[in-house]
């Protein structure tokens, strides 16, 4: 646990109470260094589950150091592993020698790309537009739901001229 900004008569407290807390005493450079190795692991094919319990740790507590940590690179692994299960779903598509077999690797590739959606929308999300009609004339304000970073674009106004 960083104690750096601390007052003296506090950190004996905070000692104690987090003394069973198994990632208490890592600093935030440690803590920075877990999530980064954590990513190479779960890249590599290992489930956060199993590397959470390696730590003493839930699932959730170390998914929490991933977002604090290594936001971005934690994005681009679950992007990586999205991908993988796509393609190792399009491949039982390909190879299913049933209908249960086909079943399955249809649901799995409905899965990862749901996933794809959420975490690459960039590439795989459907964009979306909504249209306003206001007031004295027609006003059209396009607004996309992709990645794209302007967030209230100005309306267009279409109003016939002479109006």
């Amino acid at each position: 646990m960083d104690l750096e900004n601390v007052p003296a008569h506090a950190k004996a407290g905070l000692v104690k109470m987090n003394a069973n807390y198994p990632l208490a005493s890592l600093t935030a450079d440690e803590r920075k260094e877990l999530a980064h190795r954590t990513i190479i692991r779960v890249v590599d094919g290992e489930k956060t589950e199993d590397i959470a319990k390696e730590h003493g740790v839930t699932r959730q507590r170390l998914n929490q150091i991933l977002l604090e940590h290594a936001q971005e690179e934690w994005k681009a692994a679950q992007v990586t592993r999205a991908l993988t299960k796509k393609e190792t779903a399009e491949e039982a598509l390909e190879m299913a020698a049933d209908g249960l077999s086909l079943a399955r690797a249809r649901e799995q590739l409905k899965s990862a790309q749901w996933d794809l959606e959420r975490v690459f929308r960039r590439v795989y999300g459907e964009d979306k537009a909504a249209i306003h009609i206001g007031g004295e004339g027609i006003q059209v304000q396009i607004v996309s739901y992709g990645d794209n970073k302007q967030a209230n674009p100005a309306p267009i106004d279409v109003t016939p001229e002479g109006k």
